[in-house]
């Protein structure tokens, strides 16, 4: 059975990962002695929104890989090598969460049934039957032979 991560660990792992972020941003400006002037804000958007560009690219295309795409971004974006796999597997072939349904196999064609002689086609099967029930009605002395005939000949007629 795949391991499965508990609800809202991914959601978790973001959080700590942004503050994380936000928290070396900071030192690396307080070391490095910037002053926030006018284009400073904008700067870091910038930089910020160009080195998350994999991460955002994947959750803008709702990829299945979304959270591998913004780990290996968020720790090896650093390295250009590490932000190149991260954009191509962004940019990659969009697969879906949903499991791929294959259409159920056609059932094979109905064999050919075998009829004997005394079975006749469908079309003549119904004046067979009216035949053989006019007959019982003869023997039974329900109908006259003239009317067997009249009756004989009306059916023998539609066929």
């Amino acid at each position: 059975m795949p391991y499965c991560s508990p609800p809202g660990y991914a959601q978790f792992v973001k959080v700590i990962s942004v503050v994380y972020v936000v928290a070396g941003l900071s030192l690396i400006v307080y070391l490095l002695g910037v002053r926030f002037g006018r284009g400073t804000i904008l700067t870091l958007s910038i930089v910020f929104g160009l080195y998350f560009l994999p991460s955002i690219v994947a959750s803008r295309r709702a990829m299945a890989n979304k959270n591998s795409v913004f780990v290996i971004n968020l720790f090896l974006g650093w390295t250009f090598i590490g932000w190149i796999i991260a954009l191509s597997m962004a940019v990659g072939q969009a697969k879906s969460n949903k499991p791929v349904v294959q259409p159920a196999p056609k059932p094979p064609p109905n064999p050919p049934v075998a009829r004997s002689v005394a079975d006749p086609p469908l079309m003549f099967r119904s004046a067979v039957i009216r035949l053989a029930v006019l007959d019982e009605l003869r023997e039974a002395g329900t109908v006259t032979e003239d009317e067997y005939a009249a009756k004989r000949q009306k059916i023998l007629d539609t066929i």
